[in-house]
């Protein structure tokens, strides 16, 4: 099977990591891959990352452009393919999405759509933009359900996120009396809920000078909560870094995992932190069914900054329950959330595509 997967930019880079060990499961399940990337890279950790895979077809064209400049993108994709046609297109990203909808119309293959956010399931395509999509791959059931409302729920397919999960897990609070860490992670994009989260957060601090506190600052309010980092005294003990998923191995090593925001979006960042036993605290969020309240995560119900203040406070002081919190959360993505089931599952989607077991397209006879 020739499977092309197209990112666009903001997928290659916050999940660069997550589509290497794709790409690479994907070859080893025998599959021949092309990969389509944007023509700009800022990151040269993102870039280096991509070397590796250097045995692998790769096609880079602009992600976002000028309605008239369609067609001369799909010309030279179609160009690009014409001597080894792909079974099936797998698109991650909106803008992935448009690129991928117009090759396969113009190249007469299915394309399978990852709708990896309660977001994206509300503007997956319908009607005839719609109609080379042979399924749609979403990482929730949650997501799944909310979009079998929407397209043909025989297109739907629910394909848990994948991580590579350590041996061991990652003790956490070894030292509570001299040392704890925290991260909070998050798009920035919900200033009032970083404000909550930092305020209850400075109260912890008073009882507990021994926490120290990495946090993501990125997107169009990042100055906004760093104002309020500053507002709060907190900069003495929080560091920040732009972009948590090229800090992997940082944020996996501390005790306690915060996120501060609630869109529906599976980030396998997330995944990673559970994976090696951290504690996570975050609101409550009804797409990502792997948070689960008093098993696999401390779960807030509303924005009550006093609820925040107790839940934070409990993850540092009821250092049994965020143990037992992490080893649940852990054993979850034992079972549900390894590399090799998500490339197996997703060669199973794209196998029914191509036999037109799910595809209700018929692809013309030339």
């Amino acid at each position: 099977m020739h499977i092309a997967l197209i990112l666009d930019k903001q997928r290659l880079e916050q999940e660069h990591v997550l589509f290497r060990r794709v790409a690479i499961g994907l070859i080893g399940e025998g599959a021949r891959l092309t990969r389509v990337v944007p023509d700009e890279i800022r990151s040269e950790a993102i870039n280096e990352n991509e070397r590796r895979l250097a045995l692998v077809p790769r096609l880079e064209v602009p992600m976002r452009v000028l309605p008239w400049m369609r067609r001369a993108r799909t010309h030279f994709l179609a160009d690009a393919f014409e001597r080894a046609t792909p079974d099936v297109i797998y698109a991650s990203g909106r803008d992935a999405w448009a690129v991928g909808l117009d090759v396969a119309a113009a190249i007469d293959r299915p394309i399978a759509l990852e709708v990896w956010s309660a977001e994206l399931a509300a503007q997956a395509p319908r009607g005839r933009a719609a109609e080379h999509i042979g399924s749609y791959i979403t990482p929730t059931t949650a997501i799944a359900a909310e979009l079998r409302e929407r397209v043909d729920p025989h297109l739907v397919n629910y394909v848990p996120t994948g991580i590579a999960v350590p041996t061991e897990s990652h003790p956490i609070f070894t030292s509570p009396e001299t040392a704890m860490t925290a991260a909070i992670v998050g798009s920035g994009r919900d200033v009032t809920a970083y404000r909550r989260v930092l305020r209850s957060l400075k109260e912890v601090l008073q009882k507990l000078p021994q926490l120290n506190v990495v946090i993501e600052l990125r997107g169009p309010y990042e100055h906004e909560i760093w104002r309020e980092l500053d507002r709060l005294n907190l900069r003495r003990a929080v560091s920040v870094i732009q972009d948590a998923s090229q800090h992997r191995t940082l944020i996996t090593q501390c005790d306690v995992l915060i996120l501060p925001e609630a869109f529906g979006e599976v980030d396998s960042l997330m995944l990673d932190c559970m994976a090696v036993g951290m504690a996570v605290v975050a609101r409550e969020d009804p797409y990502l069914d792997m948070l689960e309240d008093g098993t696999t995560a401390m779960l807030l119900k509303d924005d009550d900054p006093e609820q925040w203040t107790k839940t934070l406070d409990r993850s540092f002081t009821d250092l049994q329950l965020s143990r037992s919190i992490g080893r649940t959360a852990r054993e979850l993505t034992i079972k549900q959330h390894r590399s090799s089931m998500h490339v197996h599952q997703l060669v199973e989607s794209f196998e029914k595509v191509v036999s037109g077991e799910s595809y209700a397209f018929v692809p013309h006879v030339l």
